[in-house]
């Protein structure tokens, strides 16, 4: 998204809408046809769902968090209706009016939201999205559009993906085991969903006063434990497991084991398909919505400061809406993804000069690289090899050879554009290509 005129565009629209200024319609196109793909590959249908709707149609008691989001306004015949918020509400309220939203199980959007934030300072949020909704109950369901996130997210060149992954179901699971009622659950679950730690092990310690007090206080010790998580995969998983175990809740009820389980066969898969996405177990993720209710999941990557994709399972909207029993679905921040490829892309553009591309890939980034390399060849840019190698001096040489002007690297930190300009090479009395930087 280009900002030539901050003040400008600050006086011009309402604070939190942008401009979509080129490059940036060319690179989300191409974006976009690259999602498009991924998707209906795996046998996802798309959808558009209407800018606008009327407020009222929506079930009330499911949807009020989303609703209070909601930008509204008065219709030509005095109905309210609310501007398109919430990309999984709007799919299913489109399904619910399909004459078969059975057949419609799997479909795929492309579109953005406006969000009205009240607080603490009153504005607009837009965003741009591109994501699936999945309505099928059960495991197998969680892990298909697990993997097909992570699909999707190397389809458009990210690269260095760290996904965070929780289950919202498992961690209601432990608290029950550990004494606490459904109202404090609640309320430790609304406190994740706010961000607000404190407020979870205070609703931990207050609703275990009168109960089990000893169990509480070991439940929160073990979940203090993990604020911050640091192992990786399924080992991450293990140790979650044996602290239950040593916490005495390894044999409890509410099927905490059998979930466990379906976590540890969605971790060997995503290993075995992406073994270059580290995925990690983070007990205390409930997701940024209130009704998800089961798996959910965050990715994130070294160039952008938020989640560049979240998703998770939301059984109860799916009811409430009467389009089946359960759904999991994703979103990628698709206008994130075009910030990130625009900075690549003005890099490229600044640089000494605009001879073509070698593009790198270092750690077993190969896919990565090549979709980069195709989404730079879409723009115009001249990419003269796409590399697979085994450190940045070797990627550097073969750029040279290649008569390269610029080397963009693709490993687990993300990207890095190294320009190379021409210099006069006393010892051999020629000219050569070296890192701008180095010289």
């Amino acid at each position: 998204m280009a900002l030539p005129n901050e003040k400008r565009i600050a006086a011009m629209l309402p604070a939190g809408l942008l401009d979509v200024e080129p490059p940036a319609p060319a690179i989300l196109r191409g974006l976009s046809a690259r999602l498009a793909r991924a998707f209906a590959d795996s046998g996802y249908r798309e959808v558009v769902p209407p800018l606008l709707e009327r407020y009222d149609t929506y079930p009330q008691e499911a949807c009020r968090d989303i609703l209070s989001k909601a930008l509204k306004l008065v219709g030509p015949s005095g109905e309210v209706l609310a501007v398109r918020h919430d990309l999984t509400a709007s799919v299913l309220s489109q399904l619910r009016r399909c004459p078969d939203p059975a057949g419609l199980s799997r479909v795929f959007y492309i579109a953005s939201v406006v969000r009205s934030l009240p607080s603490p300072s009153p504005k607009l949020t837009e965003h741009l999205q591109a994501g699936v909704e999945c309505c099928r109950e059960g495991a197998a369901a969680d892990r298909e559009v697990f993997l097909l996130a992570q699909d999707a997210m190397a389809a458009v060149g990210l690269s260095g993906i760290t996904i965070h992954v929780g289950h919202a179901g498992l961690l209601n699971g432990v608290l029950r085991a550990s004494g606490l009622k459904g109202p404090a659950i609640a309320k430790a679950h609304t406190a994740l969903v706010d961000q607000s730690l404190p407020a979870f092990f205070t609703a931990i310690a207050e609703g275990g006063a009168g109960t089990d007090t000893d169990r509480a206080t070991a439940v929160s010790a073990l979940l203090r434990r993990w604020v911050a998580p640091a192992a990786a995969g399924e080992e991450g998983l293990s140790s979650f497991v044996q602290a239950l175990a040593d916490a005495g809740l390894g044999t409890w009820p509410f099927g905490l084991l059998a979930l466990l389980e379906e976590l540890v066969t969605l971790f060997r898969e995503s290993a075995a398909l992406h073994p270059s996405v580290r995925v990690v177990w983070n007990p205390l993720l409930v997701g940024s919505q209130p009704y998800y209710n089961g798996l959910v999941f965050q990715a994130f990557v070294p160039d952008l400061p938020s989640a560049v994709a979240l998703g998770g399972r939301y059984d109860a909207l799916v009811r409430a809406f009467g389009v089946g029993d359960g759904g999991v679905g994703f979103t990628i921040q698709l206008s994130e993804v075009v910030k990130l490829m625009g900075k690549i892309r003005s890099s490229l553009e600044t640089g000494v000069s605009r001879g073509p591309v070698v593009v790198a890939a270092i750690d077993g980034y190969g896919r990565q690289a090549r979709a980069l390399a195709g989404i730079l060849s879409d723009e115009g840019r001249a990419v003269a090899r796409v590399i697979d190698v085994g450190d940045r001096a070797q990627a550097e040489r073969e750029a040279s050879l290649a008569g390269a002007a610029f080397l963009v690297l693709v490993d687990r930190r993300g990207y890095s554009e190294t320009p190379l300009v021409r210099r006069t090479d006393l010892a051999r009395g020629g000219v050569g290509l070296v890192p701008d930087g180095i010289h």
